[in-house]
């Protein structure tokens, strides 16, 4: 007889379709590395397969648009200071007298003051109990420099994992999970740490509450 461990299962040689037990990144970094004509193969595969190829493309038509942005400019920023950068402002400076003494404003002028224009209140604190009057000035910038915009690498940070599943928070981590809410970009504090090497696949699912993440080395998802 044939030993059990031996004997064919009759589902052995049925094709499995290895990216649905995958993380979607790690499915995702494994398609992008095939070129264009391997991933028209792969999208006529499934339809699973047909969305993750479409989002490569999407991926990597985001990577190539900011690239392009950063050498537009870097063609237009100034190679030197502007000197005519200038515009006209108003100023309150305080009111003197025949003596050459700042006048004091009385506390009905004050009130007065306070309640028609609390703008300048705010504004010129330093002068509220004084008399002003506005003049013209010329603001200009002399430390109006040219700017620069340096691509520190040609490629992505392979040690580096962020995702970004449509709400308000996105999961980025090295060996260091972060939360970073959309909108301001505030930070919170860390959640995990303390992994043996950089995070290799990163999962976050806000409407469940979820934060998965994986490294290489340990076969473990916290």
């Amino acid at each position: 007889m044939v030993p059990a461990s031996l004997q064919s299962r009759s589902d052995a040689s049925q094709p499995k379709d290895f990216t649905r037990v995958l993380p979607f990144q790690l499915s995702m970094a494994i398609l992008g590395l095939l070129d264009q004509k391997s991933l028209d193969a792969c999208s006529a595969v499934s339809s699973h397969w047909e969305f993750l190829v479409q989002r490569v493309r999407e991926d990597k038509e985001c990577r190539s648009t900011v690239q392009k942005t950063l050498l537009q400019l870097q063609e237009l920023c100034p190679r030197k200071t502007m000197p005519n950068y200038a515009k006209r402002v108003d100023v309150q400076i305080p009111q003197l007298n025949d003596e050459g003494e700042v006048i004091e404003v009385k506390d009905k002028e004050q009130k007065k003051r306070r309640k028609s224009k609390p703008e300048d209140f705010s504004l010129h604190e330093a002068y509220r109990e004084l008399k002003t009057h506005k003049i013209e000035l010329e603001e200009r910038n002399v430390f109006c420099g040219p700017y620069k915009t340096c691509v520190l690498m040609e490629q992505c940070d392979r040690s580096r994992r962020a995702h970004y599943s449509g709400g308000d928070w996105v999961a980025a981590g090295s060996r260091r999970l972060r939360l970073l809410r959309v909108p301001g970009g505030e930070r919170e504090p860390l959640l995990l740490h303390g992994r043996a090497e950089p995070v290799r696949a990163l999962c976050l699912r806000e409407d469940k509450g979820l934060l998965l993440s994986s490294t290489g080395l340990e076969l473990s998802v916290r």
